[in-house]
């Protein structure tokens, strides 16, 4: 990110997001050929914007991330988050903020599934495993914003 994009501190905090959010919600889909730079008009290049976020999980049961974060692509701990977040070059404070945001959107997140029309074991899994993970995600933001 640091060689092409224009304003690499922005695009990098945005792909610290996408990559949190994907595997908060038990994306597994989230891959290179999903994530790309755009030339704007004025020549300046920033991350594309996210598209194809869908749980597999929930087809897949035990699919992982396709992307790894410290090192893995399953069962990735707090630790694991920072690891990635400064490979990203994303200072602590602005990680901390980022994977906040994604874990803040726990309540709103298992309301819609839970209003959704999936089979109520998928909801139940869905939640379940936001849960967890949204948990690990604050966990990250804690130990980032020491």
């Amino acid at each position: 990110m640091a060689k092409y994009a224009t304003e690499p501190g922005i695009e990098s905090l945005k792909l610290l997001r996408l990559v949190a959010f994907a595997w908060w919600t038990g994306n597994g889909d989230l891959h290179l050929k999903n994530l790309s730079l755009l030339r704007d008009e004025d020549g300046s290049y920033r991350l594309s914007p996210a598209y194809d976020l869908v749980s597999t999980r929930l087809v897949i049961e035990d699919d992982q991330l396709a992307l790894p974060v410290g090192g893995s692509r399953k069962a990735i701990t707090a630790r694991q988050w920072l690891e990635y977040a400064e490979y990203c070059e994303v200072p602590p404070r602005a990680a901390a903020r980022a994977l906040r945001g994604v874990a803040e959107a726990l309540e709103p997140a298992t309301g819609l599934v839970e209003r959704s029309l999936l089979p109520e074991d998928a909801r139940e899994a869905l939640c379940k495993l936001l849960r967890e993970r949204a948990r690990t995600l604050g966990e990250a933001a804690l130990k980032a914003g020491r």
